[in-house]
């Protein structure tokens, strides 16, 4: 096993189906964008805001249909925080490892770039792809080229796999999750993929009961959200018990106690379907 293991004394168990699926990456972060606008217009105005940002392809409609007070609340916290990576502190190294810095250096040396990706602005990840068209080319076919500038990660996002069945015969980059090839070739021609502006998340905003916290409005009645409890695993503790509250729309991401809202993420790529 890689050194960190054993600095950490951590011995890390074999990925399972559902770990890999839990992981899976949707089409994140429209909601961010949203929310951005929302905070603006609260702050400028519609007509500022129009003039200091640009849309596309279409102009928008700005237009708020809820109470703004409570917009500049942490809202997104929750969200943005799973894709954040482990930050290791020096009591977390093994007792025997842990009076010798170097170890502790190598940690922190090591440990993956995504904080540093979320750090950039969204746009200024990219993808791009080209075609060359098959009278510029030797064997007279067009050629494809597709680079989406993704990560390496362990679990992978993508794995080779070449698929064969009656009329059937395709090879390419895959995802666990997902059936097919996402960037491949069949024998008649290849497709890439590269990053682009999707309206595939939506802020939600419900009125809470003052007598209920588990209750929220829709359509002018109290619904109850549904409450999962997860039991997590502390290292060197007792186990933290939490609770997870969805909506009918998807997860609450944020409660505001003072003006009794809640926040839910509605996410298209969590539907039956949307990948």
């Amino acid at each position: 096993l890689p050194l960190e293991f054993k600095l950490l004394k951590i011995t890390p168990q074999y990925w399972t189906p559902e770990v890999v699926i839990s992981r899976h990456q949707g089409l994140l972060a429209n909601v961010t964008d949203e929310l951005q606008t929302a905070r603006l217009v609260a702050l400028l105005g519609e007509n500022k805001v129009r003039e200091l940002s640009h849309f596309h392809p279409l102009q928008p409609n700005l237009k708020m249909q809820m109470p703004t007070d409570g917009l500049l609340e942490d809202i997104l916290n929750l969200y943005n925080a799973f894709r954040k990576s482990i930050e290791f502190q020096p009591s977390d190294l093994a007792f025997d490892y842990r009076n010798d810095w170097d170890n502790f250096k190598y940690l922190v040396e090591n440990q993956p770039i995504t904080n540093d990706l979320l750090d950039n602005p969204d746009h200024a990840i990219g993808s791009n792809n080209w075609v060359i068209s098959g009278s510029k080319t030797q064997s007279g076919y067009p050629i494809l080229a597709n680079d989406p500038h993704r990560a390496i990660a362990v679990p992978s996002l993508r794995y080779m796999a070449h698929l064969n069945a009656p009329n059937w015969n395709v090879i390419g980059g895959g995802e666990p999750v997902i059936p097919g090839i996402s960037i491949g070739h069949n024998t008649e021609g290849a497709w890439g993929l590269t990053i682009f502006e999707t309206d595939a998340e939506d802020l939600y905003v419900y009125d809470i009961n003052p007598l209920n916290s588990l209750e929220y409005r829709y359509q002018n009645k109290w619904e109850k959200m549904t409450v999962i409890k997860e039991i997590i695993p502390v290292k060197g503790k007792s186990a933290d018990t939490v609770e997870l509250r969805y909506t009918r729309h998807g997860p609450v991401v944020f409660e505001d106690a003072k003006r009794k809202k809640a926040y839910a993420v509605r996410c298209a790529w969590l539907d039956v379907g949307g990948a």
